[in-house]
C-alpha cells in the first residue's frame, strides 16, 4: 500500500519578544520516491528468493567436474539452473 501524501515540515518564527508571530510551512511531493523505494523493495525481495534456488554446492558425482554461476545483467536474472 502506498500514500501519495507530501512531507511537510512546519517552522514557528518567532518575533522579538520570544513568542511564535508566523508559521512557515514548506511540502514536498514525495510519490515518485515512495515508487521507486517500492520497486526497489520488490527487486531486493526477488533476488533474495532467486538466490535461495540456487545449489549451495555442486552435485557429488565422482569422476565429473561441475561448475556454474549466474550473473543477473541488473537486479534478477530470468533463468535458473539446477544440479
Amino acid at each position: 500500500m502506498s500514500c501519495t501524501c507530501p512531507s511537510q515540515t512546519i517552522t514557528p518564527l518567532k518575533s522579538p519578544d520570544g513568542s511564535i508571530s508566523h508559521l512557515v510551512s514548506i511540502g514536498r511531493d514525495v510519490t515518485e520516491h515512495r515508487k521507486a523505494m517500492e520497486i526497489e523493495n520488490g527487486l531486493r525481495l526477488a533476488r533474495q528468493v532467486q538466490q535461495r534456488l540456487f545449489p549451495t554446492a555442486p552435485p557429488n558425482a565422482p569422476g565429473l567436474d561441475a561448475w556454474g554461476v549466474s550473473i543477473p545483467a541488473h537486479a534478477t536474472g530470468g533463468d535458473y539452473f539446477d544440479s
